[in-house]
């Protein structure tokens, strides 16, 4: 990108016919280099013939020796671009990013250099899936979000890279980041780390290292975050006066249980485990304090074979809602549902049978549902 420096008009356009050192040239363009994209440029002094009416082409024909054929400026011309977007960047590194933690204050200014500063609408997309990635972005002002199909993955703030898979061997984009309101971001692609390179390759391998570890660490929290539990687990539940008897139960059939994936809720898990030597696989809270809503949660992900809840039927519960609820969950998705020890038994020989070869019963309800909430949508 060329930037388009205002003339000294003193200097070009009250000439009538003169020879002009290419030096004075220079200094009728304001500062004395152009900058395309990050390279900047000089020419080496010559003696060139103009007039007043051929001033402005030679200044044209000046600038685009400059910008594509000639080589970089030197460091001193490089300091005396204007440096708004530069400290912007700079500041925004060293205020909101951990990219400070391992470079000097003024290793990031230099690193900011390379980078472009870029505006954004409202939902502008600032990276498409499937796209080259070919560049690393920081956010300078603003938000922006990321999404991997009908999912929003991360929201991004000010002072947050991303894009770092341009370091590895991702050759494309995996999700989309779009911006939310207005935002600026700063681009740094891989023709400027290359530039980087000739200018500092220790820095510009350090940057590397560094983002290469970044990714390594989104990588390993991502995995966490889609991570599928593929267990299927016996829910042991019981109210407070129905632990005794839930104890006694597992005593008795303390052998079935030992190969079955077990979860409780806490106070019932380690009386379990104080009783019976009982080992859960999976611990949830108390029934009052969300318990029986974790287990739906297991259910509606099917993560359970079965629940075997004691429940006493002569005290009230505040949370009787979600006892109810639990009930309701193991009907919607035909769970074996056991509520005193006889039933326990039936669900505990259900589970030893070969039951995964059994014709299952489809629910109608829920299909009927399924297919009522597609209709919405359609």
């Amino acid at each position: 990108m060329r930037t388009m420096w205002p003339l000294n008009p003193s200097l070009v356009f009250n000439i009538t016919t003169s020879i002009i050192p290419h030096q004075d040239i220079i200094k009728a363009i304001q500062p004395p280099c152009v900058l395309r994209r990050h390279r900047l440029h000089h020419t080496p002094p010559t003696m060139l013939h103009t007039t007043a009416s051929s001033a402005s082409n030679l200044v044209n024909e000046f600038e685009q020796n400059v910008a594509e054929n000639l080589p970089e400026c030197s460091e001193q011309a490089l300091s005396s671009l204007p440096s708004l977007s530069i400290d912007q960047i700079a500041k925004t590194i060293q205020k909101a990013s951990d990219l400070s933690d391992t470079f000097s204050e003024d290793e990031i200014h230099m690193i900011a250099r390379y980078f472009t500063l870029k505006s954004f609408a409202n939902d502008e997309e600032l990276i498409s899936i499937g796209q080259p990635a070919d560049a690393l972005m920081l956010v300078v002002q603003g938000h922006a979000r990321v999404i991997a199909g009908d999912t929003q993955r991360a929201v991004f703030k000010e002072g947050d890279f991303f894009g770092e898979n341009m370091f590895s061997d991702e050759g494309t984009r995996n999700a989309t980041v779009q911006a939310i309101g207005s935002a600026k971001v700063a681009i740094f692609t891989l023709e400027d780390h290359e530039q980087l390179m000739r200018h500092s390759i220790k820095i510009a391998i350090r940057l590397r290292d560094y983002f290469k570890a970044v990714k390594r660490e989104r990588d390993e929290t991502s995995k966490a975050q889609s991570y599928v539990d593929p267990t299927k687990y016996l829910a042991l539940i019981a109210h407070n006066d129905m632990k005794e008897s839930l104890a006694e139960f597992a005593k008795t059939h303390v052998d079935e249980l030992k190969i079955l994936p077990l979860v409780a809720t806490g106070t019932t898990g380690m009386k379990l485990y104080q009783d019976t030597g009982l080992v859960l696989s999976r611990k949830v809270a108390s029934g009052p304090l969300g318990g029986d809503q974790a287990i739906g949660t297991l259910i509606s992900t099917n993560n359970v074979c079965g629940v075997i809840f004691f429940r006493d039927p002569l005290s009230a519960h505040p949370h009787h809602a979600d006892i109810e609820a639990l009930g309701r969950l193991c009907d919607v998705y035909q769970i074996p549902f056991a509520t005193n020890p006889k039933t326990g038994e039936a669900v505990l020989k259900y589970l030893q049978s070969d039951h995964d070869n059994q014709v299952n019963m489809n629910n109608k309800s829920l299909e009927n549902y399924k297919k009522r909430q597609m209709s919405i949508l359609a």
